[in-house]
């Protein structure tokens, strides 16, 4: 398997972008991609994307993604991954 293939495998992308919680920028930059590309392979293993609204200053922000994470868990996201 060529390092662009395994790279965007579902498993390593919710180890990156969920477990380690890095920005799509953050993952294009280490591999060597544009944040398109990871965008693109995040939507297609249905991954949900983080976003957050402009006008929260940085206390609300937090709460924010606090929220949004407890949220994640109790639909269960995270609890049947095998990261191989």
């Amino acid at each position: 398997m060529t390092q662009a293939n395994w790279l965007f495998m579902r498993p390593v992308l919710q180890t990156l972008y969920c477990e380690q919680r890095l920005s799509m920028l953050d993952i294009a930059q280490e591999i060597g991609t544009t944040h398109a590309t990871v965008l693109y392979w995040l939507k297609k293993h249905n991954i949900p994307i983080r976003t957050l609204p402009r006008h929260l200053d940085a206390d609300a922000t937090r709460i924010y993604m606090i929220q949004w994470y407890a949220e994640l868990e109790a639909a269960g996201w995270g609890k049947d991954w095998e990261i191989r």
